[in-house]
């Protein structure tokens, strides 16, 4: 028995297989016992598609299969679930009826953003989170913070964090820097020995070296020696 104020009340009565009833009763001293039966119902067809298909179906919790997907359910409301990696997730209730087509078709939204490079030299090896994006002008990240880093043997490195954001393209440009000097020489007899730290350089007039400092060696037979220590600054001659 459940107790009840006199007056008028609305009964909702549901069972999965049954029809729902809804009634408003007027319960009185004299009325107070009311029967109600429920009408079984057939089960309901039920298609689920996507765009792009594949994604997992959940409906209250319990994982279905995968779009598309025919079922077959008792008419009532359900909460279904989406899923597909690199999505955005779809959460609703969904309302089976008899007698309709209860079809249902959803466009994913894709959980991403872009990053469009610019790199020069454009052999340079590019990382963004720890991988390897090298020789890529167009890519496709989940929205988040990320570690870049842009380097090549012989020039300074770019390390950078970048932000992408949803549905956004973040265009970034980056021309790395020669880690170098140069070093102008000009030796008679020109086809004297030239040694940089023990490394042949004879013959050249122009040379370009990393930072730092080389002991110079030039030599040629029936001549005395000349030795030098050189400092080789960045971006000097």
């Amino acid at each position: 028995p459940i107790e009840l104020a006199l007056g008028k009340h609305t009964v909702r009565i549901a069972k999965a297989g049954y029809r729902t009833k809804e009634e408003t009763i007027e319960v009185s001293k004299e009325k107070v016992l009311f029967n109600f039966s429920l009408s079984e119902v057939d089960l309901q067809p039920l298609v689920i598609t996507s765009e792009p298909s594949e994604a997992a179906i959940f409906l209250d919790g319990v994982e279905k299969g995968k779009t598309e997907k025919g079922l077959f359910l008792y008419p009532g409301d359900y909460k279904l679930k989406l899923v597909k990696p690199g999505y955005l997730e779809v959460n609703e209730t969904v309302a089976v009826k008899e007698g309709a087509g209860n079809r249902f078709h959803y466009k994913l939204v894709k959980n991403s953003g872009f990053l469009k490079l610019s790199v020069a030299p454009s052999d340079a090896t590019i990382t963004i989170g720890g991988k390897d994006y090298t020789g890529k002008e167009t890519i496709e990240l989940l929205p988040d913070a990320y570690e870049m880093r842009i380097f090549k043997s012989g020039y300074l490195e770019v390390s950078e964090k970048v932000r992408i954001e949803r549905g956004k393209t973040l265009a970034k440009n980056f021309t790395l820097i020669k880690n170098a000097g140069t070093l102008s020489l000009k030796v008679s007899p020109s086809d004297a020995r030239v040694l940089l730290n023990r490394e042949d350089y004879s013959g050249r007039e122009t040379i370009e070296l990393a930072p730092g400092s080389y002991k110079l060696d030039i030599s040629k037979a029936g001549y005395e020696d000349a030795r030098e220590t050189l400092r080789i600054e960045r971006g000097k001659t």
